[in-house]
């Protein structure tokens, strides 16, 4: 689950749910319900964003570009 609310003059609210599962047997990836990410933010268009919670390293993040199947990791709100 993704979503955002805007806060008006520039800020919006963020938060990103995700969590993987297995498509052979529809088990979960991991022992967590939301595994992958989890966390909430704020988001402004002048300053930037500001995000606390469980997710990706900014190596990861960096790296999604150049994967062969970005388009199934990454996400710009």
């Amino acid at each position: 689950m993704r979503g955002t609310e805007d806060l008006g003059a520039g800020n919006s609210a963020i938060f990103v749910l995700e969590s993987g599962f297995s498509p052979d047997t529809g088990t979960m990836q991991s022992s967590r319900l939301f595994g992958r990410q989890a966390f909430v933010g704020l988001q402004n268009s002048t300053y930037g964003k500001l995000m606390l919670g469980r997710q990706y390293t900014s190596f990861f993040e960096g790296m999604a570009n150049f994967a062969p199947m970005r388009f199934a990791t990454t996400y710009e709100p």
